[in-house]
């Protein structure tokens, strides 16, 4: 495989510091995919353990803020049967981490 894109020629060290950015992407991944199958109890659990993480660390919680609001709104639109909307809000956030990941945000 080519070496090519924004990560060309970064070492797995490089990706170290970055290891809490690329577990809430993680995290977001799989929230996403539990909607998409609608397991939406499974949802809105993982969703509910993915803000208490970022919100239980004052740094994160700091370095996160507009996005933690705006998972928050998820969570409210969740818990009101609002599933298309709250979703919207998970993929906006989830484009949002990933530019922030790649240096683009």
């Amino acid at each position: 495989m080519k070496d090519v894109g924004p990560n060309k020629g970064r070492r797995a060290s490089d990706w170290q510091g970055r290891a809490s950015d690329l577990q809430i992407l993680d995290d977001m991944a799989h929230i996403i995919e539990c909607i998409a199958l609608t397991y939406t109890g499974e949802a809105k659990s993982e969703l509910s353990g993915l803000i208490a993480r970022l919100e239980g660390d004052p740094k994160i919680a700091a370095s996160f803020a507009a996005e933690l609001a705006k998972l928050n709104e998820a969570m409210s639109l969740f818990r009101s049967d609002k599933y298309p909307h709250a979703t919207s809000v998970l993929v906006s956030v989830n484009r949002t981490l990933w530019a922030r990941a790649l240096g683009k945000g």
